[in-house]
């Protein structure tokens, strides 16, 4: 069973808090495969990196607001009170992205 914990697993985020850990069809991720978990075009925002971590990444749903999608209260949390991420996410190594 994959570790949600581990920083070389990828993860997917909703709305409603659940974390479930998910995996590519390949070694990374494809544009679609990207897409079809948030939803929608993608925007890409890089993540604090923790020494000896590799670097991770946050993908979400680029038109999200525009879309009325429901905030990603446990996401925007890491941001800031003023961040508002709406959707779902998917956070996953930057080397998985191509």
């Amino acid at each position: 069973m994959p570790d949600i914990q581990d920083p070389n697993q990828s993860i997917l985020i909703t709305p409603e808090g659940e974390i479930t850990a998910i995996n590519p069809t390949g070694k990374t991720w494809t544009l679609k495969e990207l897409q079809a978990h948030v939803g929608g075009y993608i925007e890409v925002y890089p993540l604090p990196q923790k020494r000896g971590e590799p670097k991770r990444i946050l993908v979400l749903n680029e038109e999200g607001l525009l879309h009325g999608l429901p905030k990603n209260t446990m996401v925007s949390a890491i941001f800031g009170k003023d961040a508002n991420i709406v959707g779902t996410v998917v956070v996953c190594p930057s080397r998985m992205v191509r």
